[in-house]
């Protein structure tokens, strides 16, 4: 009896610890950290670093998260935390059209909204000239990459600590993501970005994550599509 109330217990800890692991090291001290650090304590912007610098940034960032994920997966697959499969469903193929068409629509009717491929690639440009801002405009999207797989991951371990006790059809992974990562954005955007963008958004990719079975690809492609379009 004792065993069986003891196994769920750590199973849960563990889902717990293994999320809060990736969110600490992925975006406290992988991105806010570090961010800190070569702002000299947010006395400079990054539009004020060199283009050296900037790319140097983007390096450290996605070298910490590429490490991070690939202990966590170890771990992870070690302790049988980890749920993702990785199929192209009709789902996802249905997720993406959506999202693509509503982003379309946003970027419309909200011109610089958002950032994108263009606007991102025209920053840099403006900022660094034609190499160095061709290699900072690859290394963001790189590392939206991995920013993206960290979330996944995030909300894939909260997903699992949740379901440890509860119901597996609520997105504890979208809840935990939207507010450690959403709330993580108010040091670098703002209390109204991180309220009105981050929280919703991370949600959203919890829940995405949720509505197509733990399917990596649907949320993934959803947050590429975002930062593309």
């Amino acid at each position: 009896m004792q065993m069986n109330v003891w196994k769920p217990n750590r199973h849960l800890n563990n889902a717990l610890f293994g999320g809060l692991f990736l969110y600490i090291v992925g975006f406290l001290l992988g991105d806010d950290l570090l961010a800190w650090l070569f702002t000299r304590g947010g006395q400079v912007s990054f539009a004020q670093l060199s283009g050296e610098a900037n790319a140097a940034y983007f390096c450290l960032t996605i070298s910490i998260k590429g490490l991070l994920l690939w202990f966590y997966h170890r771990w992870a697959f070690k302790h049988g935390l980890e749920h993702i499969t990785t199929a192209f469903s009709k789902k996802t193929a249905a997720v993406s059209i959506i999202s693509l068409i509503l982003f379309v629509i946003l970027d419309f009717a909200f011109p610089g909204f958002k950032s994108n491929l263009m606007s991102t690639w025209n920053y840099f440009n403006r900022l660094y000239g034609l190499p160095l801002g061709l290699l900072n405009t690859v290394l963001q999207y790189i590392y939206y990459v991995f920013e993206g797989l960290t979330m996944i991951w995030i909300a894939d371990a909260f997903q699992t600590a949740g379901e440890t006790r509860w119901s597996k059809s609520i997105p504890f992974g979208g809840i935990a993501l939207g507010l450690l990562w959403g709330s993580s954005h108010i040091f670098g955007k703002g209390w109204f970005t991180a309220l009105t963008w981050a929280l919703p958004f991370g949600l959203a990719v919890g829940a995405l994550y949720v509505f197509d079975k733990k399917n990596f690809w649907t949320p993934f492609l959803f947050w590429m599509i975002f930062n593309v379009v």
